[in-house]
């Protein structure tokens, strides 16, 4: 699911919140970088948390410009968000001014 090409920025993701949770204003952050990049290096299966596959699938509703796939036939997420906002029936298209 992740390209390589994004390794060096889920390191730099990292460092930064590893900087960042030393101080007491930061301390919450929690950072899943570590264990993607684990994952992406050791060729591994990456667990995610409910919420991070739910807003997977809404970015890929949000950027789908014809087909939606779903290995369970369920496609109430994406029925709800262009019942919402209609925008999301078409997809982002390039604008030229």
């Amino acid at each position: 699911m992740w390209c390589r090409t994004y390794r060096a920025r889920l390191q730099d993701a990292l460092t930064n919140a590893q900087v960042l949770r030393h101080l007491p204003q930061y301390a919450y952050i929690s950072c899943d970088a570590e264990s993607t990049l684990r994952a992406m290096d050791g060729g591994m299966v990456l667990r995610y948390r409910t919420a991070n596959v739910q807003n997977f699938n809404f970015l890929q509703i949000r950027s789908a410009e014809r087909y939606l796939f779903s290995s369970m036939d369920d496609f109430a997420l994406a029925r709800e968000m262009i019942a919402s906002e209609p925008r999301f029936k078409t997809g982002p298209r390039s604008q030229v001014s």
